[in-house]
């Protein structure tokens, strides 16, 4: 118990830190994704960047890999489970790959020969590595945003619960609390369609730039490279993987409670159900 405590309490287990990481991660994938060949030297060292914060990652998670043959599996365990297997996988390929053809990093490595199978197989894991990297954010970031809104959600209907038993004698103060209530309900109504429609578009965007990189060309084994808008800048080559990444996030985001029912419907329905009892 008093491990458990002290392992929360530790900097890198300190949800500031754990998102920071995260952040990092999604920024140096994208950055990755951006540059290739043409900035050998830069897609070098991210990609040893990309791979420590994998490991400081999986660090972090490390009572989830523990728990990996505890309880019982559910379709949602299961789906999050083959998830950060088939992402595991992709980054142990790359990381051998990398070993061969890295001529910045690891150029004091005795020559390996083996680039015909290298080069492929490099193309291939680093673009389901970023898709399932932020497939990972999708099934697992619903859990943590759904716990700040559901405090938020539940303050806000504790200050009316605590102002209406002071005022309970008072039938025009009980008309306000419940006109308040139902402010507080819409608010979050509206909300929740923004934050969907900002999802859906997020989503679309991301087919959008993926047909324009024709992505789903790398998703299957090719035996040379190919980069489009080599004559663009990082920037303008940064911004269609950012679009695709984040429209994979949100529709993964938006398709999760079809897989699990979302804790926040839970604790809204019980909360809601609470003030209308009383």
């Amino acid at each position: 118990m008093n491990r458990s405590k002290s392992l929360q309490s530790h900097p890198l287990q300190s949800l500031p830190f754990r998102i920071g990481v995260d952040v990092l991660f999604a920024i140096t994938l994208i950055l990755l994704m951006a540059t290739g060949v043409q900035e050998n030297f830069a897609h070098e060292w991210l990609g040893m960047a990309a791979f420590l914060l994998f490991v400081v990652h999986q660090v972090q998670h490390e009572s989830w890999w523990k728990a990996l043959f505890r309880g019982k599996y559910n379709g949602f365990r299961i789906l999050k489970t083959l998830v950060v297997a088939c992402l595991s996988i992709c980054f142990l390929g790359l990381v051998a790959s990398s070993l061969i053809l890295s001529r910045e990093v690891f150029s004091w490595l005795p020559m390996i020969y083996g680039s015909f199978w290298a080069r492929p197989v490099h193309l291939l894991f680093s673009h389901w590595a970023f898709l399932l990297a932020f497939v990972h954010a999708g099934l697992c970031l619903p859990k943590i945003t759904s716990r700040f809104e559901v405090f938020s959600y539940a303050n806000g209907l504790s200050d009316l619960d605590s102002s209406k038993k002071q005022s309970h004698s008072s039938s025009r103060q009980n008309h306000a609390h419940a006109i308040y209530q139902r402010r507080i309900s819409a608010l979050f109504k509206v909300k929740t369609i923004i934050s969907y429609a900002l999802h859906i578009a997020l989503v679309l965007l991301g087919i959008v730039y993926a047909f324009e990189l024709n992505l789903t060309e790398y998703l299957i084994p090719q035996t040379d490279f190919f980069f489009a808008g080599s004559n663009l800048s990082l920037v303008e080559r940064c911004v269609p993987y950012l679009f695709i990444g984040l429209g994979t996030y949100s529709l993964i985001w938006s398709l999760t409670p079809l897989f699990k029912k979302s804790s926040l419907t839970i604790f809204q329905t019980a909360i809601l159900q609470k003030f209308q009892r009383e």
